[in-house]
């Protein structure tokens, strides 16, 4: 008898739960304190399922004369595991930094997910993809995973400007003001300079070729038109 209640009432939990998680999952994606709930559900989850295991035990075995000694193990077995659960990415992240020399701003990859380092937690890496979008990932994962540097963001390219320049600038100062020009560009990886490099001159312009890194040819577009319209007009 005591063997079915206890089977019916782990049903009625399992049920219960996964009906929770659907809600605040559902829920969690339009409101943000119903969000923040169900980030913390994990940890609710196993604090339900330990106290059902201790509930079932005393069921069990309360008259027993060897049930305090199956309580404490249980309690230093559960304790054990909570404490786990809340240190292991501490721990893994103490170790994932001894191992690693990464720095704020490298590029990453991890696994299938590449990007620019945004911050080192204690906790988790914070990672800008591409698309701007950054994501968390906890340090107890990477441990899984193939971690490698980039110098570049992952499907930079390498591209060419020809630029054509009023000799009424001076040759360097056109030069520092197309580094200045492209280290303000949000279209431009600015962990890579550009290259400037003087390819010819007449009596009245300077042909320069300037080699950057843009994401694709819609960013390039962007970076050659800015360059084009501030030097054609002086204002760079």
């Amino acid at each position: 008898m005591k063997t079915i209640v206890v089977l019916i009432t782990g049903l009625a939990v399992l049920v219960i739960l996964k009906i929770l998680r659907i809600i605040i999952n559902r829920v969690g994606s339009k409101n943000s304190y119903w969000d923040k709930a169900s980030k913390l559900f994990p940890m609710t989850e196993i604090i339900v399922w330990v106290v059902f295991v201790f509930w079932a035990a005393s069921l069990f075995y309360k008259d027993r004369i060897f049930y305090p000694y199956l309580l404490l193990g249980m309690m230093l077995i559960s304790a054990g595991l909570i404490a786990w659960f809340f240190f292991r990415d501490i721990i893994a992240g103490a170790l994932f930094k001894m191992q690693h020399d990464f720095k704020k701003d490298d590029y990453i990859r991890i696994g299938s997910i590449s990007g620019q380092i945004k911050s080192l937690r204690h906790t988790h890496l914070e990672l800008t993809a591409e698309n701007g979008q950054t994501t968390k990932i906890p340090y107890s994962r990477l441990s899984r995973e193939l971690i490698t540097g980039m110098t570049t963001l992952e499907g930079m390219e390498e591209n060419m400007i020809r630029l054509i320049v009023d000799k009424r600038i001076a040759k360097p100062e056109i030069e520092e003001r197309i580094k200045f020009e492209l280290a303000n560009s949000p279209w431009c990886n600015y962990k890579n300079p550009p290259v400037i490099k003087l390819q010819g001159e007449d009596d009245g312009t300077y042909s320069f070729d300037v080699l950057v890194c843009t994401l694709n040819n819609k960013h390039l577009r962007r970076v050659e038109k800015a360059l084009r319209d501030k030097l054609s007009n002086h204002k760079l």
